[in-house]
């Protein structure tokens, strides 16, 4: 599913995600000699709309370039869109690297005071990603003692790694969170 993104998530009444958009979700296919998923097919170049700003970097590339790496696109990809959904939890920007969005001028956080067209903020945030930047964290968010927020940094960090080979797996992120919540339940 290539719209595992916060816009896309709903709460339920009991406080359960729910995942709400599939309009352009992708089945996973199985390789029965590797005895593992098919990578997905390539149907969004990132970049090009403001909405790509919050992709993976093996999403971002180049056309050609995409097509000799189209086996990266796994489900490591989605976990990126989740560190996306942590990024956001962290600190309710809808677009990492946006500071802020105005009747479609955008300005970076980066380059406070410049306002860009999305066009332009699209190519400038696509740059940073393919860099392996991690978007910024407010001051209080970053130096925060809360446990909860540390885990949710460290989560937020390990699946945000640009090398979809280093990247946390969905489980190792679900372990981190685990591990707060256990220690949170304990006290």
């Amino acid at each position: 599913n290539y719209d595992f993104r916060h816009h896309n998530m709903l709460m339920t009444d009991d406080n359960r995600a729910k995942i709400s958009d599939f309009n352009i979700a992708v089945l996973l296919g199985w390789d029965t000699e590797k005895k593992e998923t098919c990578a997905y097919e390539w149907y969004i170049v990132c970049g090009k709309t403001i909405w790509g700003t919050d992709r993976a970097p093996e999403e971002c590339m180049d056309k050609e370039t995409r097509e000799e790496r189209k086996e990266m696109l796994t489900t490591k990809t989605e976990v990126f869109h989740l560190g996306n959904i942590l990024n956001f939890l962290l600190t309710k920007k809808k677009f990492p690297f946006v500071a802020k969005e105005d009747q479609g001028k955008f300005v970076l956080e980066a380059e406070e005071g410049k306002e860009y067209e999305m066009k332009e903020a699209a190519e400038i945030v696509k740059k940073y990603i393919l860099r392996g930047d991690l978007p910024p964290l407010p001051a209080e968010v970053a130096g925060s003692t809360d446990p909860s927020i540390k885990a949710l940094i460290e989560a937020r960090d390990k699946a945000l790694i640009y090398d979809v080979k280093d990247r946390a797996s969905a489980r190792d992120v679900a372990n981190i969170l685990d591990k707060a919540v256990s220690k949170l339940a304990q006290k």
